[in-house]
């Protein structure tokens, strides 16, 4: 049995559809004059729009440049003086001849290069008003390094200056 609201194909024998809720046991009458329509309208099922859940739409943000009026150039950077270039190896020979004072032989070797790179970084940067770190490392590692060797170099001298006065080299001989 159809439902003559909806359509709905309900149990024979039910008093309402179980779709609609209508009343199954009413029957159109027809008058009998007329002769039966041979296309039955079906009514239209029509669904209920349920609402959809509709993801909300997100933009990036816009961001907007900022721009400002260009300042004047700015000074150079240490980098880029002149004599920087020689500041690196007079500060690396100013701390090998730190490191090797106590060999008072070859602590001259590194120092007195590092002293001359060291003093032209800094007159060099000097001429066109800069100070440069490095350099200046370089130049107080070399002097000590070398005043080290120097002092080591007189320790050493005096060592032998003395033993040469005692027979067997300053061994007494005492067993």
């Amino acid at each position: 049995m159809f439902c003559s609201n909806c359509g709905n194909n309900c149990t024979d024998g039910s008093a309402f559809c179980t779709n609609c809720g209508a009343n199954l046991n009413t029957q159109p009458t027809q008058p009998a004059n007329e002769q039966p329509v041979s296309q039955v309208d079906q009514p239209v099922f029509q669904q209920t729009e349920q609402p959809v859940y509709q993801q909300p739409t997100y933009q990036q943000p816009v961001y907007q440049q900022v721009y400002e009026q260009a300042a004047e150039p700015q000074e150079e950077t240490n980098s880029k003086a002149p004599g920087f270039g020689l500041s690196i190896p007079g500060m690396i020979l100013g701390i090998l001849s730190t490191v090797f004072c106590c060999v008072f032989y070859v602590a001259p070797f590194f120092g007195i290069p590092g002293l001359i790179l060291s003093i032209i970084s800094l007159v060099k940067g000097r001429a066109v008003k800069k100070t440069n770190g490095m350099a200046v490392v370089g130049l107080i590692c070399s002097i000590v390094g070398i005043l080290f060797s120097i002092g080591i170099l007189v320790l050493f001298l005096l060592g032998i200056t003395e033993s040469a006065g005692y027979p067997n080299g300053g061994y007494y001989g005492y067993y």
